[in-house]
């Protein structure tokens, strides 16, 4: 009989950012994870301002999972793009 390790039912969640305004490097990043099954999101500052947002899912079925948004300072303009992987044989 063998037994079960975290490897039969990975489960995690973590989270961080970064806010350096003096080099300008600002992002962060969450995830949790059980089981097959990930949900996360991470943003981060572009250069010009404007503000990277990902959202994402991934699970045996569906495969990865994102929607990108982009947020621009001072406007109220959002564009999203949704991406969406072919799950792997």
């Amino acid at each position: 009989m063998l037994l079960p390790t975290i490897l039969d039912h990975p489960k995690y969640e973590f989270a961080y950012g970064v806010e350096d305004h003096h080099t300008g490097d600002i992002h962060s990043q969450k995830e949790f994870r059980d089981g097959d099954k990930v949900l996360g999101e991470y943003s981060l500052h572009e250069a010009d301002g404007t503000v990277r947002i990902v959202k994402y899912t991934a699970d045996k079925h569906s495969g990865f999972n994102a929607v990108v948004t982009y947020v621009q300072p001072n406007k109220e303009n959002v564009v999203s793009i949704v991406a969406k992987t072919q799950k792997s044989a």
